[in-house]
């Protein structure tokens, strides 16, 4: 799902996070898919967003400037609404004609977006109504994040949503396994980024459940910091690296946790009573769930298993361009990246 033309063979997914801009190239053989380029550069402040990207994309050793990128945010409405069976012909019609229902924003101002869900039937829908993906993104938004890349330089041919990107990254990397998982299993995947946490439900690597939430990284270094006097770098250090201090972290971040968790569940309830099944697993990634005991803590909470996955698992890298073991340490925190340049596949 997205707003876009097709890539080329070589694309670089661009995540602009608030705290760091995210890049990585993967080059698509036919046969094989490689990870020809990679960098990561942290965001000192707003106003140096674009010399971040900059810095971005020159030690990248990338060898395209097709760029996918994607929005995320309050100016972006991603909805799974139930529809009336008709043509692919008559659908994007009927969505504009009901825009008013799914979205508060003018029509005018938003890039639309609409996709059936072939096969998805949830227990609130006849046997008359199909499932129908709306996405509707601010025009402003869109123009500024391809302005942005334009004017350095790069070719924005993929304009996507942080949501899809993410069930976009976890597709692949089960479509580049030995064995693709399917049946009835449902995973979670919960990407905390600095200021806001995306959660997508997937089943049969369909996305079923997409929404935002703005309980995430910052949070958390800022409850440490509270706690403990601790400027916000030292915090940001410490709730990865807690050097004998893990009780006292434990305790800090215990309330945000819970508000955290909170949110969660309130995703988890809301499939739940609409496909009247339990969601079995949670995938975490994002650069906040690398707070210091957070997998063992959400184990606990739900029941459920609680993983720190890795995108690029089962991906070749091309130590010629990429320094692997970059790409290793930091792969939690490009979910987001990895699953815009997936996109090189269509």
């Amino acid at each position: 799902m997205g707003f876009f033309r097709r890539g080329e063979r070589r694309l670089i997914g661009l995540d602009l996070g608030s705290s760091a801009v995210k890049a990585v190239e993967y080059t698509d053989y036919g046969d094989r898919l490689v990870i020809s380029g990679f960098s990561l550069k942290a965001v000192e402040s707003k106003d140096l967003i674009d010399q971040a990207i900059r810095d971005c994309i020159a030690e990248g050793n990338f060898h395209t400037r097709d760029v996918a990128v994607s929005l995320s945010g309050r100016g972006v409405v991603v909805r799974f609404v139930n529809m009336m069976k008709m043509d692919e012909s008559e659908l994007e019609s009927a969505v504009r004609y009901e825009a008013d229902k799914y979205i508060p924003f003018e029509l005018s101002d938003v890039v639309l977006g609409c996709q059936r869900l072939e096969g998805v039937q949830d227990a609130t829908m006849s046997e008359k109504e199909m499932k129908v993906l709306v996405v509707a993104a601010k025009r402003d938004l869109v123009e500024e994040v391809v302005e942005t890349t334009k004017k350095i330089g790069l070719s924005p041919v993929i304009v996507d949503v942080d949501l899809f990107a993410l069930s976009n990254a976890y597709e692949m990397k089960q479509r580049l396994g030995p064995k693709m998982e399917t049946g009835d299993k449902v995973d979670v995947l919960v990407d905390v980024g600095a200021n806001k946490t995306s959660v997508a439900i997937v089943k049969n690597l369909t996305l079923r459940f997409a929404r935002e939430f703005y309980i995430a990284g910052n949070d958390f270094t800022d409850a440490i910091a509270r706690r403990l006097g601790l400027d916000l770098h030292e915090a940001a250090n410490l709730k990865q690296n807690p050097a004998g201090r893990e009780m006292e972290i434990e305790d800090a971040v215990q309330q945000v946790l819970a508000d955290f968790a909170n949110e969660i569940r309130l995703s988890f309830d809301y499939y739940e009573s609409q496909y009247e099944e339990e969601v079995d697993e949670i995938f975490l990634s994002g650069g906040g769930a690398r707070l210091y005991g957070m997998s063992q803590w959400l184990e606990q909470a739900f029941g459920k298993r609680v993983t720190l996955w890795d995108p690029f698992e089962l991906m070749e890298v091309d130590e010629t361009s990429v320094n692997p073991e970059g790409v290793a340490r930091n792969a939690p925190r490009l979910a987001v990246a990895a699953g815009l340049a997936a996109r090189v596949r269509g």
